[in-house]
This record gives C-alpha cells, sequence and structure tokens, in this order.
C-alpha cells in the first residue's frame, strides 16, 4: 500500500501528545485521523483515549480509530523491550517476515478505513 499524494503520517511520540497535535493541525485547519491504541483503556489510558475523542474538530477530524489493546497485540508480535523502541522494533518484525499476512491486512484495513474516513482512496 502506497500512501496518496498529500498524505502524510504523523507519529506524535505517544498517546500523551496525540491531543496536542490534533488541536495543532485543526487551528492550521490540516484535515486529519487518527489511530491509536486502546491500551485497555487501563489505568490512564480511559482518560486519555477520551481527551482524544474529545479533541476531535467537527470539520477537520474525519475519524478517530482506536486499536483494540495494541499494535503488537493485533499483529501478533512481542512488545519491544523498552517501548521507545516500539516503531524500529515493529519495522524489525515487519522486516523479517515476524507479522501473519492476515494480521496485517487487518492493520491496512484500520488505517485504510481512516483515508475512507477523509474521502480519499488509497
Amino acid at each position: 500500500m502506497s500512501l496518496p499524494q498529500g498524505i502524510y503520517v504523523l507519529d506524535c511520540l505517544g498517546k500523551y501528545n496525540i491531543h496536542r497535535f490534533m488541536n495543532l493541525l485543526s487551528g492550521l485547519g490540516v484535515v486529519h485521523a487518527v489511530l491509536h491504541d486502546d491500551d485497555d483503556n487501563k489505568d490512564e489510558h480511559q482518560e486519555l483515549n477520551q481527551l482524544i475523542s474529545d479533541s476531535k474538530n467537527a470539520e477537520l477530524t474525519h475519524s478517530v480509530v482506536t486499536i483494540p489493546k495494541d499494535l503488537e497485540n493485533l499483529l501478533g508480535v512481542t512488545a519491544p523491550g523498552s517501548l521507545h523502541r516500539k516503531p524500529q522494533h515493529l519495522l524489525h518484525c515487519y522486516t523479517t517476515n515476524q507479522i501473519d499476512n492476515a494480521k496485517l491486512n487487518s492493520f491496512c484495513d484500520m488505517v485504510q478505513s481512516c483515508f475512507a474516513a477523509a474521502g480519499v482512496n488509497p
């Protein structure tokens, strides 16, 4: 899957910053969608997930999609030894064929649902 022209994937460096980026993008008039782990709504994550949902801009936030539990669970891979290594760990798992194709397709469907909500057909 390649990204359509004009689409950018923004790493917010963790769930704690998503609402800030949503507010910034909305303030700049940028259409956006959000995809994040729900972390089983445990501990502070329930409050963070609600903050992200409450940060939606009616005109500019086209969707907020949550991954049940976390991306590692969805893809069937082990969690990284250190959370700040999550992106590199997932890329390693992908490039070394440690992710089942059906699970990878499920993730791709979630990503595409963000585009569909924005009226973009990748």
